[in-house]
């Protein structure tokens, strides 16, 4: 497939399915979640469920491939790509606002066949693709990618990804020892009790969860599923349609309910109708950060410890962690940067002011000049001159904020025929006595801005600037190939093979029941596949698989309720 059409950065995270990896296990067991799934969800999800799997190109009998689900959705307007398991949350709503679903090439292991917390290609494509037929709802999903994507987040939200990502990870890789899943859970833990606050991107990741993840449609007599987390859980789809789960009618105020993705949900929320979800966003937009005011906007800048992007009059952006802000007389007089900061205009890097070369932070006064009252963006090229900004002369500007800046001017960057940045020698700075830059610190780049306009999360040309994103650099890493027991596989293999057959061989699957009782007892999945064959036959083998399912697995459990549904499709 050729991607061109996304953006630098996200081709980075684009993997290849690698299709002939799936294993003949991994294949059997997309094929029962599909049968008791579309058999469940026929009375019990959105009406669009059924028609969506089929109009997006996801069959029963095998594992899709993406490029065909890509290929069938792009007559509702989207496009959908192959990634590796989790992706960051910034990178995932970038995505979805361009109308693109990822969709992770992993298949979940038999032993987390009813619920995995890991992306997987059964959540991804089985659970998202099929509702975005719904004009409504794809309208939303776009919607809410975009609003998200400057939402502001903070260093322990980026530390919980990062915690998330690897005890998920460790937990299906196969190879993983317990020693290492204690340790995963307890650096979640850690990362968990580490948060000092509910940043604002987190309280719309709650948004997401209670709708596109975990939504119902309807009414509290009739509920009807449409989140994807629940149309890919064999086990907790059933449940959360019982009375032992609350439902609540649907409202923003669903934000503050906070949620764990280990376990299943006490609570779901119903709309009426894909309409409410897009009210509430409207609602939700106009209180976010970059709809208030710029001193909210620097104060939540400064609490999150995490990238941020200031918007300056003049279509300029800086991008980075907010470290200091120095006001006077309600006046913004600078804002300090530290880390590696971008500056940007229309979103787009200035050449020679990425981090690379603001490594180590970045400072700039904001405002007025004195007695002029105009900012130097403002300034007719007399007045510029008046002042001194000019190359190789010594200037002294006076900001009505009480900023000082003192030194030669080395180059004047002009944008568009607007002055931008006015970069100085031999400069020092300071508010009232403070020091904010010396001249022993190296050129000064002094930004041409009279206001912050808004602040919002993340940077603004994440292309040029995700290099110095710890939680975003990771990508292109093709799914681990899990290792496959070729006997076991042969197992499978065969019984798929005989299924196609007109004539059922009993004693053949007899001998294949012997063998996978005796040398994989846990593996209950191939004796359903067995019986799915003979269900109709009147034979001894039937009752045999059926009393090893009683015995081997816990009746009250949701793996052995899947199993007893599987067999009551088989018997319909």
């Amino acid at each position: 497939m050729n991607y061109d059409f996304l953006p630098k950065y996200l081709r980075v995270y684009v993997v290849q399915q690698e299709y002939a990896n799936y294993s003949s296990v991994d294949h059997a067991t997309w094929r029962f979640i599909l049968k008791i799934s579309k058999n469940f969800f026929i009375s019990n999800a959105h009406s669009a469920y059924l028609k969506g799997l089929q109009e997006t190109g996801i069959t029963e009998d095998e594992i899709p491939r993406i490029k065909e689900i890509d290929r069938k959705l792009q007559k509702y307007g989207w496009r959908a790509v192959c990634v590796k398991g989790f992706i960051p949350p910034l990178v995932f709503m970038d995505f979805q606002s361009r109308a693109i679903l990822p969709i992770a090439a992993d298949m979940r292991s038999q032993e987390h066949l009813t619920y995995t917390p890991s992306p997987d290609i059964v959540h991804e494509s089985a659970g998202h693709s099929p509702i975005i037929i719904d004009n409504d709802y794809s309208d939303y999903l776009q919607s809410y990618g975009s609003i998200a994507r400057k939402a502001i987040y903070s260093k322990e939200d980026i530390d919980v990804y990062m915690a998330i990502k690897k005890l998920s990870d460790i937990k299906e890789d196969p190879n993983s020892k317990n020693i290492d899943i204690k340790n995963a859970e307890d650096s979640l833990k850690n990362a968990y009790d580490s948060i000092r606050y509910t940043s604002e991107a987190v309280m719309l990741s709650r948004m997401n969860w209670w709708t596109v993840e975990y939504g119902l449609i309807g009414t509290k007599d009739d509920p009807k599923i449409y989140g994807a987390g629940l149309l890919s859980s064999v086990g907790e789809s059933e449940n959360s349609l019982s009375s032992r789960v609350d439902k609540i009618d649907f409202s923003k105020e669903c934000m503050n309910y906070d949620y764990n993705i280990t376990e299943q949900q006490p609570q779901l929320f119903i709309i009426n109708s894909f309409k409410d979800l897009q009210e509430a966003l409207k609602d939700i937009e106009s209180k976010m950060t970059f709809n208030k005011p710029v001193e909210y906007g620097l104060d939540r800048a400064l609490e999150a410890r995490a990238v941020c992007t200031i918007e300056l009059d003049g279509n300029l952006q800086i991008s980075g962690i907010v470290s200091k802000v120095f006001s006077r007389v309600n006046k913004i007089s600078y804002i300090q940067f530290k880390g590696p900061t971008q500056l940007s205009h229309l979103y787009r890097q200035i050449p020679g002011h990425g981090g690379d070369y603001h490594s180590d932070g970045y400072g700039t006064p904001i405002g007025k000049i004195e007695f002029l009252n105009k900012s130097l963006n403002k300034l007719s090229a007399q007045e510029l001159d008046d002042l001194g900004v000019c190359k190789n002369k010594n200037v002294n500007l006076k900001f009505t904020s009480g900023v000082v800046v003192n030194g030669r001017v080395a180059d004047l960057n002009y944008i568009e025929n607007v002055l931008s940045i006015v970069q100085l020698e031999n400069c020092k700075v300071t508010l009232d006595s403070k020091i904010l830059f010396d001249p022993s610190w190296g050129k000064f780049d002094l930004i041409c801005s009279g206001k912050v306009e808004s602040v919002y999360g993340g940077p603004a040309d994440i292309n040029r600037y995700i290099k110095f994103m710890p939680e975003m650099v990771e990508g292109n890493k093709n799914s681990k190939k899990r290792k496959i027991d070729k006997s076991l596989d042969d197992l499978y293999l065969a019984v798929k093979n005989h299924r196609k057959k007109a004539e059922v061989d009993v004693d053949f699957l007899e001998k294949i029941y012997n063998q996978s009782v005796r040398n994989y007892s846990q593996h209950w999945l191939i004796l359903f596949e067995i019986l799915e064959i003979i269900i109709k036959i009147d034979c001894t083998l039937k009752e045999k698989i059926i009393n090893h399912f009683k015995k081997s697995i816990p009746n009250n459990s949701d793996l052995y309720r899947a199993i007893q549904r599987g067999i009551d499709i088989l018997h319909s």
